[in-house]
């Protein structure tokens, strides 16, 4: 699966049916007007919408038929932080220069990756060209420090530094 294609879970008929159902029947009008009233305040400020409700809860339906059908549950909405703990492991099983560089990478990957889903989930969603700047933002940050450690100086404090910065953004 690329990026524009989603997980084996998103292409399930199933699932597409569930939501293509659940937006129809509670995403406009009244029904809409009804999810928002009883939406609690933290999910409406963090940009929870009704669409997401229904991916969220088609995702556990979805999951509950595969299940009691003894079949193999599919992925939903990517992994991107399996990727971090996979060269974690790597590294920490077989210590050497590359393996080092791998998981201390994927793990700036990861905390700019969660500061990019939080900044989509609060302004993204309603600013798509304020997102497209940040995102570019984040991505050229991440190949400057990778450069900066693999081409200059593997600092420890630095990559401490940038990344407890990065994650307090």
């Amino acid at each position: 699966p690329g990026p524009a294609r989603g997980s084996q879970g998103d292409r399930e008929p199933l699932y597409r049916e569930c939501l293509s159902r659940c937006e129809r029947q509670n995403c406009s009008g009244a029904a809409l007007r009804h999810f928002r009233a009883r939406q609690p305040l933290y999910m409406g400020l963090t940009g929870w919408t009704c669409r997401d409700e229904c991916k969220y809860e088609c995702m556990w339906l979805t999951v509950r038929l595969y299940q009691q059908g003894g079949h193999r549950v599919p992925q939903f909405h990517g992994k991107v932080s399996l990727n971090a703990w996979f060269w974690s492991t790597v590294f920490h099983t077989r210590d050497t220069a590359l393996t080092e560089k791998l998981d201390y990478f994927c793990a700036s990957a990861v905390i700019l990756h969660s500061v990019y889903l939080c900044c989509v989930r609060t302004l993204g969603l309603q600013r798509p060209a304020l997102i497209s700047i940040f995102r570019a933002f984040l991505l050229l940050f991440l190949a400057g420090h990778i450069s900066y450690l693999s081409l200059v100086r593997f600092d420890y404090g630095y990559n401490l530094v940038a990344n407890a910065a990065a994650g307090e953004l």
